[in-house]
């Protein structure tokens, strides 16, 4: 029997979210229909125990989430690390941002919603990639959004999921927030997972995931924001998974899944986007990667690694300022 990532997610919401808003540095707000917005970064100014639970909420209240650092060259730097016992079901079926939220501040760029959501409406092409769906009463999604989401909002959920508006959660943050950067550098396994779907490699033979990616600074223009946010997966994230399969069947998916063994590395995020009409979804999939990927084959006892990541792309798109 499965166990629901919706009924997960809430009980983390109503245990470790609710009780605690002033100490997390969080703001609530009921909609006319009674769904419950929780603000983590786009009036409030939520903290790093904000950000891991809001990362916490997106992975479907599965897994493990830390702060550490990273070493890049010679230089460490703060950092985040998942670990997934679970990572097809908390990545493909919940933190995957494949619910699009309209267009919404200063630059109108689109919105994006993760969350356990997705299992229940089972409506986008990456959670039918993964056999895993839910049923449960309740629901949550964590929007990547300039404004705080409205009515509106609310309705596609509640249609989406049949749910009833009182038993909806809806968590948002801008991009540039503490919570946004977090949250978002945290999407190793989403954008890494997708890769090894996309290209061919049997998703059932994924055992377990843990990575790191860099952090990186808040930044009040959201333009920016999606710049830095992006760099860090591109150029400062690693991937790691356990499987069990041939050695083979590595070998075949490894050369897709990096960033630095594509025409478009060195490139910043931003001149990429912009190409696109600052729209993700329009994106060539080369830009969908990690910066390291490495794979133990429990079966052969090999481990297979290719990428690397890039300090001077990093510190670019960063506004790192100094000596290295």
């Amino acid at each position: 029997m499965s166990v629901s990532l919706n009924q997960l997610t809430c009980n983390l919401i109503e245990e470790k979210i609710l009780p605690n808003l002033w100490e997390l540095g969080l703001e609530k707000h009921v909609l006319n229909s009674g769904t419950t917005v929780i603000d983590f970064g786009i009036n409030a100014c939520g903290g790093y125990e904000a950000a891991r639970l809001f990362t916490l909420v997106t992975l479907g209240g599965l897994g493990e989430v830390k702060y550490a650092n990273l070493k890049i060259d010679d230089i460490e730097v703060p950092s985040v690390a998942v670990r997934l016992s679970r990572p097809l079901e908390s990545a493909l079926s919940s933190q995957f941002s494949a619910w699009k939220i309209k267009r919404a501040g200063e630059y109108q760029l689109p919105g994006f919603a993760s969350g356990p959501a997705r299992a229940i409406a089972y409506r986008d092409p990456i959670a039918k990639m993964w056999t895993y769906r839910d049923n449960y009463h309740k629901t949550a999604l964590a929007l990547q959004t300039a404004e705080l989401p409205d009515e509106e909002v609310a309705k596609e959920v509640c249609e989406a999921c049949g749910v009833e508006p009182q038993n909806v959660y809806l968590l948002a943050a801008k991009t540039g927030s503490l919570v946004g950067c977090v949250q978002i550098a945290a999407r190793m396994a989403e954008v890494s997972l997708w890769g090894l779907g996309n290209f061919g490699f049997p998703l059932e033979k994924v055992k377990s995931f843990s990575g790191s990616a860099i952090i990186p600074p808040v930044v009040s223009d959201e333009l920016i924001a999606m710049d830095r946010v992006n760099s860090s997966t591109l150029y400062g994230s690693i991937a790691r998974y356990i499987v069990d399969c041939e050695d083979e069947e590595i070998e075949k998916v490894l050369p897709h899944m990096y960033f630095s063994g594509t025409r478009h590395y060195k490139r910043s995020f931003a001149d990429l986007y912009d190409e696109a009409g600052r729209d993700i979804f329009k994106m060539d999939i080369d830009v969908h990667k990690v910066a390291v990927i490495e794979i133990t084959n429990q079966r052969t006892g090999k481990t297979h690694r290719a990428g690397e990541m890039n300090y001077e792309m990093l510190a670019k798109s960063f506004g790192w300022c100094g000596n290295k």
